[in-house]
């Protein structure tokens, strides 16, 4: 009985991950953009089905409740746009394995020891999708950066102390493999805790990680996002023309104005 309550409470679950990180990440990101973000999203269990998220950082004008509400709607219909959305960040915690020895699933590129995490491919019942496809289509959408969180965390005495982001190490989801054979098991594997290229196993696939410290400076868009289309752009100025009216109050003005120091403008010539 001691040894069973030992284990369980030595145990390190995807919860106390998030947990263990949320605060230091909402600080980087927060301040490499000099802002703060508008909107962090943490779905309830029921709800992170449908968009496959443990959390989330965006710059919106929509509530919480319609961020949410329209990215469940662009994934169930397979849409790569949101109104009013103007980017976000959104991490799927896994749990790490250390491996000591090699199993049936690991890559042929990687030698013992090594590190993996299972990627999750059961269709959900209700949605009809499992949560790596959930992903996959939630990356799609413009603006919105997917990534596997994966916590070189194999002790939780380490959960009690100040979040280390150089253990975190994060993977993006743009370019993973669609994985539609629920009978089979797909990892993320590293070769050390500090792997750049992880490898998409069972069909060996490079990947791209970076650690949390280290994240926002090599994201691409950290210098400029997507080009605007026209629709964009005439939205933008529609809603800079309303919160520069004397008629709105000093909260409304900031709805908008509040993210001009996240975006950057260059005029080019065809």
């Amino acid at each position: 009985m001691i040894n069973i309550l030992v284990k369980t409470l030595r145990e390190i679950t995807e919860t106390l991950l998030e947990m263990h990180f949320l605060k230091a990440i909402t600080e980087m990101l927060a301040a490499h953009f000099h802002a703060t973000f508008r909107r962090i999203l943490k779905p309830s269990p029921s709800f992170e089905r449908w968009v496959g998220f443990d959390q989330g950082w965006a710059s919106t004008r929509l509530s919480i409740e319609e961020v949410l509400r329209e990215l469940r709607n662009a994934i169930n219909h397979n849409l790569n746009t949101v109104i009013d959305f103007y980017f976000g960040y959104f991490l799927q915690y896994k749990v790490v394995q250390r491996m000591y020895r090699r199993s049936a699933y690991a890559c042929d590129l990687l030698d013992a020891p090594y590190f993996r995490a299972e990627v999750s491919i059961d269709p959900n019942g209700t949605t009809g999708l499992s949560q790596h496809e959930t992903l996959l289509r939630l990356s799609r959408i413009r603006n919105a950066f997917v990534y596997y969180a994966c916590p070189m965390i194999f002790d939780q005495e380490v959960l009690w102390q100040e979040a280390n982001l150089n253990m975190l190490q994060i993977v993006d989801v743009v370019g993973a493999p669609s994985y539609q054979d629920p009978n089979e098991r797909h990892f993320i594997e590293f070769q050390d805790e500090h792997d750049n290229n992880p490898i998409w196993c069972t069909d060996p696939q490079s990947g791209k990680a970076v650690s949390a410290k280290e994240w926002p400076y090599s994201h691409p868009h950290t210098n400029g996002f997507s080009r605007m289309t026209a629709q964009d752009i005439l939205r933008l100025i529609t809603d800079t023309r309303e919160v520069t009216s004397s008629n709105l109050s000093f909260e409304s003005k900031k709805k908008v104005l509040s993210c001009f120091n996240l975006l950057s403008f260059k005029v080019e010539q065809e």
